[in-house]
Parts: C-alpha cells; sequence; structure tokens
C-alpha cells in the first residue's frame, strides 16, 4: 500500500494502472491471494468482469469511456461479479440477459446501417 500511494504522488504505478484512476489507498484494507498457487481459493480459473461495457447496449467501452463501435460483450466477462463463493448456474442468467442485451442493439444497428444505405442509394438514382 506504501508503494501504491507513493507511485499516486507520482503519477506513475509500479503495477501498472493507468495514472488518471490511481487514487491513494486509505484505511483498513484486504488481499486475497487468488492465484492459482493457492488450492483454498473458489475461483481460481473464471473470467469474472473486466470489460467496461454500456449499460444500455452491452458494447465495449474504449478506456471505459466511449463505445467499440461494434464491439459487444456479453457473460461473466461484462456482467456479474459473484459474492462470497461462485455458483455455475447463476453465469446462466448473466448470458442471457446481457447477450439479448448485445444481440438486440447489434440488430438495431444493422438496421439503421442498411435503412442509411438504402436511402443513400434512393437518393443516388
Amino acid at each position: 500500500m506504501q508503494t501504491y500511494n507513493a507511485g499516486v504522488d507520482r503519477h506513475e504505478d509500479p503495477f501498472g494502472k493507468n495514472p488518471h484512476y490511481m487514487e491513494k489507498l486509505e484505511g483498513k484494507l484486504y488481499a486475497v491471494d487468488i492465484s492459482t498457487g493457492n488450492k483454498h481459493t473458489t475461483c481460481m480459473l473464471i473470467t469474472m468482469g473486466g470489460l467496461a461495457v454500456d449499460e444500455e447496449t452491452g458494447q465495449v467501452l474504449r478506456g471505459g469511456e466511449t463505445p467499440i463501435t461494434g464491439l459487444y460483450a456479453a457473460g461473466r466477462s461484462a456482467v456479474g461479479i459473484p459474492s462470497h463463493f461462485y455458483v455455475s448456474g447463476t453465469s446462466i442468467a448473466d448470458c442471457v440477459f446481457s447477450g439479448r442485451r448485445a444481440g438486440a442493439d447489434a440488430a438495431a444497428q444493422a438496421k439503421a446501417a442498411s435503412v442509411s444505405v438504402s436511402r443513400t442509394e434512393a437518393g443516388a438514382g
């Protein structure tokens, strides 16, 4: 924590975090070893979260800010962080919800692009 906080003052993080998102750590903090070497961890090799997505469309956000056109994320890579333990069946709802959201937006974008092309072609004739 001391190393990290010193990095905040220098606007650099030896652990690779973007300085834009760095804030000093304070209070009581706990670290949890979820490495593959820890035989007591319950979530060793499961991807959960990690990608920032637009909550309305499911599009992946570049730098957590602007949508990347045509790139969607679904399932546990985009939503649903488990608490205390991981139950496999709970991922199904996350996949269905986020996949449906992404698919609906992708279809709407494709339809809008198709209508735009049709109007352009009609105007050119």
